[in-house]
């Protein structure tokens, strides 16, 4: 997101308080699950959670809620429901212990608070790319939101805000629906989530996270499953990349930013900012220094998509390839790249640099008072070189 365009006041009256963690917004009765619903097992819950330790954090990121499943186990949900039907159709705090195979995104465990995804297939992306070791796979969840200020250190896999700046914490900007997680966007309830930490010797005040940084030395793919609940321009829907070392105490030093997704720069009809109604993705590797962009560049998939249909958007930062680089792709396909010498970003810009997903509800202001909406996110996942 660019902090040049908005300026860090703006971008503080835009993006309001986030919810407080909780327990999650399923409500249930003290009833379990009709038993048409699932299938028994003679094997384990438990016989899933060597996948989740197999890599670092795979199964709700951190494995340490993988040892708690609660509930029934050995219940099997029948056949082979797509993860969001999954997650729509059997609350995890209702199917507390239950195991399921997806079609899209392989088996899940619910651990009373989410379905943990425990050996997830290969994105296209990562697999072109050597990136084939799974660093985290989650569906955020509200409990999974902390506080900034009022959380227990590391505790949650987000906190609510962008490093450096203050948010408050009205409950109500946070929700599930159909099993996802949602963000309230628009002017009355803008919001923005980050998964900040303080691993590797770095740290910003109350901003830890149970998910880890993604090094910019070794490479990286990451992705996510978002949706918009309406198609308006007017929404600055995101999911960007910022580095650790830029929040560190001060904006003195120079960072790099990989924006992997902005709704509203690329639109049909072109120019109509008001009223278009097919889109694009637009994805931006920006070179800062002291809160002003260096160089910035921009690539754009077509405009042929709508914001009401979910997409998996991905982004790779490739510091290795013969020309290095970051990749935009779109469910699954290509569609544009960056060269790092496009924003004159020599190796000392960015080697040792760690970097970590943020999520915004923005608005564009194109109309007023801004259009209301909600941000959808399934899943996030992260993936390495081996």
């Amino acid at each position: 997101m660019n902090l040049t365009t908005l300026g860090r006041a703006a971008l503080c009256a835009l993006l309001a308080a986030l919810a407080a963690c909780g327990g999650g917004s399923d409500n249930f009765g003290s009833s379990g699950p009709a038993s048409s619903d699932v299938t028994s097992s003679s094997s384990s819950s438990s016989s899933s959670s060597s996948s989740s330790s197999s890599s670092s954090g795979s199964g709700s990121t951190s494995g340490s809620s993988s040892s708690s499943s609660g509930g029934s186990t050995g219940s099997t949900i029948p056949g082979t429901p797509t993860d969001a039907s999954l997650i729509s159709t059997y609350p995890a705090a209702r199917y507390a212990g239950y195991t399921a195979t997806t079609s899209d995104l392989g088996p899940e465990r619910s651990d009373g608070v989410r379905w943990l995804i425990l050996d997830p297939p290969i994105p296209p992306a990562a697999a072109a790319l050597g990136y084939t070791k799974l660093i985290y796979a989650t569906h955020p969840v509200v409990a999974d939101v902390g506080i900034v200020g009022t959380s227990a250190s590391g505790q949650h896999y987000f906190v609510n805000g962008q490093p450096g700046i203050n948010y408050g914490d009205s409950p109500s900007y946070f929700s599930t629906t159909d099993g996802q997680l949602t963000l309230a966007g628009g002017a009355a309830a803008p919001s923005i989530m980050a998964a900040a930490t303080n691993d590797n010797g770095v740290a910003f005040a109350d901003m830890n996270s149970a998910l880890p940084f993604l090094p910019a030395s070794s490479g990286y793919y990451i992705e996510s499953a978002t949706t918009c609940n309406t198609n308006v321009n007017d929404h600055w829907a995101s999911f960007w990349m910022w580095t650790a070392e830029a929040m560190s105490n001060s904006y003195s030093s120079s960072w790099v930013e990989f924006d992997i997704n902005e709704w509203g720069f690329d639109y049909a009809p072109h120019g109509d900012t008001a009223g278009a109604t097919l889109f694009g993705v637009t994805s931006t590797l920006n070179n800062w220094s002291s809160l002003q962009t260096h160089t910035k560049h921009e690539t754009y998939s077509p405009a042929t998509l709508l914001m009401t249909d979910e997409h998996v958007m991905g982004g790779a930062w490739n510091p290795h390839a013969s020309t290095p680089n970051v990749e935009q792709w779109v469910d699954g396909t290509k569609t544009g790249s960056i060269d790092f010498s496009a924003v004159d970003m020599p190796d000392s810009a960015w080697q040792g640099l760690h970097h970590f997903p943020i999520f915004g509800a923005g608005s564009h202001g194109y109309v007023s008072p801004a259009a209301e909406y909600k941000y959808q996110i399934r899943y996030v996942m992260a993936w390495g070189p081996p």
